[in-house]
């Protein structure tokens, strides 16, 4: 599946964003080893959770461009609440499994509205170029 410019782009952020979220982590689990495992899974359970939000809303917007208004408002709700529902079972797992840190996976799925930001703000920043 070929993804847009704004989604490689996101992708690109979410991407480093990982290593520096583990990187934080390990300074705050130095004396506490054993915990940084299940911290580091559900980061990467959360970041994973992103990826897919981010190949959803773009597959979303292709497929919008053809229908006609109405159609596309409902379909981009259904898609909202797809994502909304994703998100709540994904936390939901990491609460119950026990080798996965739901606080990790909160942080993992806090990474999103950040990347977000970052990407606004490249876009910004190449418009004044």
């Amino acid at each position: 599946m070929k993804l847009s410019d704004a989604a490689r782009r996101m992708m690109l952020v979410l991407c480093i964003s990982l290593p520096v979220v583990v990187a934080g982590a390990a300074v705050y689990y130095y004396y506490r080893p054993f915990s940084f495992m299940p911290f580091i899974f559900g980061v990467v359970w959360g970041n994973t959770l992103n990826s897919v939000k981010v190949f959803m809303i773009d597959r979303a917007i292709k497929r919008i461009v053809n229908m006609d208004t109405e159609m596309a408002g409902n379909y981009v709700r259904f898609q909202y609440f797809l994502r909304f529902l994703l998100t709540g079972l994904v936390l939901a797992s990491a609460a119950l499994i026990p080798f996965i840190n739901l606080w990790g996976t909160v942080i993992g799925v806090l990474v999103y509205p950040v990347a977000v930001y970052f990407l606004k703000g490249f876009r910004e920043r190449e418009k004044n170029e």
